[in-house]
């Protein structure tokens, strides 16, 4: 029984592609039809012939038989595409294939606006995967974790913000660290103006306290920037944010990280092995399988402390299991 839940989604798809065949197939067969039974009293001995063989055809082939070949080339189809796709999707398929556990699915939020339900349902899913990560670490306690994904545009940030501020509304005390030194988005997503970043004091003796900013719509989140546009600052950058997160981690009770992606930037594999955690996010139905794979297994190599992944905006039609509905 258990099986057979598991792949109503494969048979749900290859009915679905079985009535999309059918239609395809019907509309096709009279376009063709049409042409043929015109050609049958046509002057063209060739189509004449076809004509006739296609009106015989529909006469004496029973639509019971139409409907299984249709449905066969349906079920096949689904197959093979359910096999040949090698993106995250499903979330309890990937805890069973991937060396670390799915620790929190997120809904799809196409617009961001008070009131939203689908915000709402978001932000719901982020505290139990705040509840998820921070209970669940019995043996070492978090004090830093790092948020990051395998590609750019997975929702990684997004995920980071939302997190560090469910973590502040617990009543404790919370630092965001900016640490996407190509794309940061924190100045602007909290409307950040005229900060310096730690990139600005990088090599120099300037207290990274100075650089601390405070939401007050926010208590117990201090904001912290440390990306700017120059990378060739990148490696002073990570050394100073590396030299600081022991004392960081003295005078907060979690530190979220936001770095780059894993993939592509070596900036990101040095915060990785400084943090206590990281936080994997995958985009479903988007982020490579096999890429996946291989940052966990780097990951290990480098023996950091990977958490687990949660897979981002989660669709029902990307999965068999739980998801946040509308």
């Amino acid at each position: 029984m258990e099986n057979i839940f598991a792949n109503f989604d494969l048979v749900l798809r290859a009915f679905l592609l079985t009535i999309e065949l059918g239609v395809v197939a019907g509309v096709v067969s009279m376009v063709v039809g049409t042409l043929l039974a015109a050609a049958r009293v046509g002057p063209i001995p060739v189509l004449a012939k076809a004509g006739a063989l296609y009106v015989t055809l529909v006469r004496n082939t029973p639509l019971l038989v139409v409907f299984i070949f249709s449905s066969l080339v349906a079920v096949a189809a689904a197959v093979t595409s359910d096999i040949f796709n090698n993106t995250v999707r499903d979330p309890e398929r990937v805890s069973r294939t991937l060396n670390a556990p799915i620790v929190g699915g997120l809904p799809v939020v196409r617009e961001w606006s008070a009131g939203n339900r689908r915000q709402k349902l978001y932000e719901d899913a982020i505290r139990m995967l705040r509840n998820s990560i921070l209970l669940s670490e019995h043996q070492r306690r978090l004090r830093s974790l790092m948020v990051t994904s395998v590609a750019n545009s997975e929702g990684k940030s997004t995920v980071a913000a939302h997190l560090a501020i469910a973590h502040a509304q617990l009543g404790r005390k919370t630092l965001l660290i900016d640490g996407d030194l190509c794309r940061p988005s924190a100045r602007a997503r909290f409307d950040i103006r005229g900060a310096k970043c730690l990139c600005d004091i990088a090599g120099t003796a300037t207290p990274w306290r100075d650089l601390l900013k405070r939401n007050e719509a926010i208590p117990n989140l201090d904001i912290l920037l440390a990306g700017c546009p120059d990378r060739s600052r990148a490696d002073l950058t990570v050394n100073r944010l590396i030299e600081m997160l022991p004392y960081a981690t003295q005078e907060y009770d979690l530190i979220v990280l936001d770095s780059s992606p894993l993939l592509g930037f070596a900036e990101s594999w040095r915060m990785a092995a400084a943090a206590d955690g990281v936080l994997l996010v995958a985009l479903a139905g988007r982020t490579n399988h096999k890429a996946l794979v291989s940052v966990l297994t780097t990951l290990e190599r480098l023996r950091a402390h990977a958490v687990g992944v949660v897979l981002n905006e989660v669709r029902p039609d990307l999965t068999n299991g739980y998801y946040y509905q509308s």
